[in-house]
């Protein structure tokens, strides 16, 4: 019996040690990233200026959507790169409007009414 008491302990102990050194691992990776924001192995340069390029390019483009003046926007949905818009009028039904995201041209217009 005491020899299984000596085996529990050493056992618990060595957890103990892996824990602290894990912790110490952790610890040391966070003090390694904060002096060094960029390490060796995610210094890619052309992923680097794509991912710039990108969102300098994404700032760079304001595109205006021209809908009719009697249209309030009530929804919008993103469907790939186009963009639904969902209006109501005050006087009357509203429409749907799918517009390229890009360059902001209204690419279909659907009214909606009453049927015939």
């Amino acid at each position: 019996m005491a020899g299984l008491n000596k085996a529990l302990v050493a056992l618990v102990a060595g957890m103990g040690v892996i824990i602290l050194l894990g912790f110490g691992a952790l610890i040391a990776g966070l003090i390694l990233k904060a002096t060094e924001p960029e390490s060796a192995l995610v210094n890619d340069r052309e992923s680097n200026d794509a991912i710039t390029q990108r969102f300098t390019s994404a700032k760079s483009k304001i595109a205006k959507i021209a809908l009719p003046e009697d249209h309030r926007i009530e929804n919008i949905g993103f469907s790939g790169s186009h963009i639904i818009l969902h209006t109501n009028r005050k006087d009357g039904p509203g429409g749907v409007f799918i517009v390229d995201g890009e360059t902001g041209t209204i690419l279909k217009r659907f009214e909606i009414g009453t049927g015939p």
